[in-house]
């Protein structure tokens, strides 16, 4: 592989703006989906993108989080690349999962019945590092690989922020797939609880939120 290739790739962790976000790289890119058919989920392991076809005007795509798809998995070659720039979003992860959690029951995955305490009860642990991969011994290590980490929470600074770094138009981001929040229904001990059982994810997103170039923020994080 030439040394002056690069590939842009936009890892796409579920839930955290992805959708708006590529919206906004359609601007910039010739987006090239990479994203599992469920009626076909064979075919998509099977098949991964041709790397060499793409060139600086492509931008890979995908959710690159279920074993045997994750980015290492799938392209071992990229991250060898001193020419990978690799770009995501994170979120607060009760955040995330209470996304989950409206998009879950609006397409019919959830009875109507089942109640946010419910299925917060249910979801794995700290699925936010198992889409990465990575563990409590080497998730700074994971997250140095990427090019910039964007906060959904700062959607627009962070698309912006990447187009002065890419040499791109800043774009206005639409919201898509956006949802009434509910986290303050959220009885505390609930909350609690799920924190707890997640201080990986906190600890991957607080590390995220610490190296976000502070100059976007319009107050301190902590």
């Amino acid at each position: 592989m030439s040394p002056a290739k690069r590939w842009t790739i936009f890892h796409h962790i579920p839930k955290t703006g992805g959708t708006s976000a590529q919206a906004v790289f359609r601007h910039w890119f010739r987006l090239v989906r990479d994203y599992v058919d469920p009626a076909r989920p064979q075919a998509f392991l099977d098949h991964p993108v041709d790397l060499d076809i793409l060139g600086p005007d492509d931008m890979l795509c995908g959710h690159f989080c279920a074993p045997g798809s994750r980015l290492g998995e799938r392209y071992p070659r990229l991250l060898r690349s001193e020419g990978l720039r690799l770009v995501t979003l994170l979120r607060d992860p009760l955040d995330t999962m209470i996304s989950l959690y409206h998009y879950e029951r609006r397409v019919g995955f959830l009875s109507p019945d089942t109640s946010l305490v419910e299925y917060l009860s249910i979801q794995p642990d700290n699925p936010m590092a198992s889409y990465l991969p990575c563990t409590e011994r080497d998730y700074e290590e994971v997250l140095r690989r990427y090019t910039f980490i964007g906060l959904t929470e700062h959607i627009q600074d962070s698309l912006d922020y990447l187009a002065d770094q890419f040499a791109k138009p800043r774009i206005l981001v639409p919201h898509a797939n956006a949802h009434l929040g509910t986290r303050e229904l959220l009885p505390a001990d609930a909350a609690r609880q799920f924190r707890e059982r997640n201080a990986l994810d906190y600890a991957i997103y607080q590390h995220a939120v610490e190296h976000f170039p502070p100059a976007l923020l319009p107050y301190q994080m902590t």
